[in-house]
């Protein structure tokens, strides 16, 4: 099986590797930019819906889902209306934990979060780096995240990457 996912009509695709048929799809309301992550039978991705996604690899069924940003408020983005804190980081897997953030808008909340990975449930959440600096702080979460055994890695639209404690979500490093 190959997974893909589509910033055209915002599709997540299970095809099959060999033939390239489609075998199940998952939509959202916004464009999927990143690759999915696959773990533990399912697949996990964000869309620019503020929405990461944790579906059944079998038949994309939803594990569980969460809207990472504070609302459902929208936006106009290139023709279409996305979230104000879209999903733009990809869904890191490390042991049971998914890492992943939202926001683009340093001067608007910027969330990054670290969920059980097959529950869903929070282990943390650091949606006050926007406000720590009266929203100065440029960082606009977009890209693959990196871990090694201490430190997650952030990478920044807009900047060098930050670096976050895995065990608290404080920033650790940021230049």
């Amino acid at each position: 099986r190959g997974f893909i996912g589509s910033t055209v009509d915002n599709i997540v695709y299970c095809v099959d590797a060999a033939s390239g048929k489609p075998l199940w799809t998952f939509p959202t309301d916004g464009p999927i930019r990143l690759a999915p992550t696959l773990a533990f039978g399912h697949v996990y991705f964000g869309s620019d819906d503020g929405s990461v996604y944790c579906v059944s690899q079998n038949d994309g069924q939803v594990v569980w889902s969460m809207r990472v940003g504070p609302k459902d408020d929208r936006l106009l983005a290139r023709g279409e209306m996305i979230s104000r804190w879209p999903v733009r980081t990809g869904v890191l897997i490390d042991g049971e934990t998914a890492y992943f953030g939202a926001g683009v808008f340093p001067h608007e909340l910027i969330s990054m979060v670290a969920a059980d990975a097959q529950t869903g449930e929070i282990i943390w959440r650091n949606d006050t780096i926007s406000q720590q600096n009266a929203g100065r702080n440029d960082l606009s979460p977009q890209g693959y995240l990196l871990a090694n055994d201490t430190t997650l890695f952030v990478p920044s639209g807009r900047s060098l990457p930050v670096a976050l404690s895995r065990e608290t979500g404080d920033i650790v490093f940021q230049r």
